[in-house]
């Protein structure tokens, strides 16, 4: 993201990530499940972490278009 009102040393951040999806049944309904790790190769002294991890779920809904 870019702050443009920060110093010029203060105003890029440029995450890298891997992340993993799978797709599983709770009874009917599927479900995906996602999990990522970012490391942050630059990124504002001041603020914001080095490490972010991220853990997402969310229910498949079916396509109305079919």
């Amino acid at each position: 993201s870019i702050d443009w009102e920060a110093d010029s040393d203060d105003q890029v951040t440029l995450p890298v990530g891997l992340g993993l999806t799978k797709t599983v049944r709770i009874g009917n309904m599927p479900v995906k499940f996602r999990g990522e790790v970012q490391y942050s190769v630059i990124k504002p002294d001041n603020y914001g972490s080095d490490w972010t991890f991220v853990f997402r779920m969310a229910p498949v809904i079916p396509s109305p278009f079919k």
